[in-house]
């Protein structure tokens, strides 16, 4: 008789800072302008916008993986456009999660992710952003 005994391993995704684009200034709104962060900390911003404070990418823990793993990493936004504090009529969308697509988690079976993404606006015409704090949601997505 053969007993063979499979454990499930679950790691654990703990954010230790979020994604912001920081405060910007939308001068134009004709068409889509957008904030290009990547996950390593490059920025990009369309001619429409500027920048009031800078953006960060959100860094995340990965902890309780198996030792020396490649982990596959995806992710979506999980919100059509962004909600705000107070209303505007203009929000956002997150058009694009911009993360690494394998990581490797260390002796301890950890690894740091970073997530970065590209916000846009509207371009509806008129330029009726508030100034106010939008939110808008994302998922990751972590396989090995």
């Amino acid at each position: 008789m053969m007993l063979i005994s499979f454990s499930e391993v679950k790691g654990d995704i703990i954010e230790i800072s979020p994604l912001s684009f920081g405060s910007i200034v939308i001068t134009e709104n004709t068409t889509q302008e957008k904030v290009v962060l990547n996950y390593s900390g490059n920025v990009g911003y369309s001619s429409g916008i500027y920048a009031v404070t800078p953006p960060n990418a959100a860094e995340f823990l990965l902890t309780n993986y198996p030792s020396n793993q490649q982990v596959f990493i995806s992710a979506r936004s999980t919100q059509a456009r962004s909600n705000s504090d107070i209303y505007s009529a203009d929000q956002f969308t997150l058009t694009n999660v911009d993360v690494p697509s394998v990581l490797t988690t260390d002796n301890s079976g950890s690894a740091t992710l970073f997530v970065g993404g590209t916000l846009e606006t509207s371009g509806s015409g008129v330029n009726s952003y508030l100034n106010t704090q939008y939110r808008i949601s994302y998922q990751i997505s972590v396989n090995y």
